[in-house]
């Protein structure tokens, strides 16, 4: 039963993204968590220069 649910959890975990992974800026080239870009790919640093 232990392996089961093993694998369940397991399972889930692979489709849900890493909260920890970073993504490049699309705009700077800056690496920044998913949380510090928009849906664009841009970090709030270009968005407030107009970069």
């Amino acid at each position: 039963m232990k392996s089961f649910t093993h694998r369940i959890i397991k399972a889930i975990k692979s489709f849900r993204p890493d909260r920890t992974s970073k993504q490049q800026c699309s705009s700077c080239g800056e690496w920044y968590t998913l949380s510090q870009l928009d849906r664009d790919g841009v970090c709030w640093e270009c968005q407030r220069f107009g970069a």
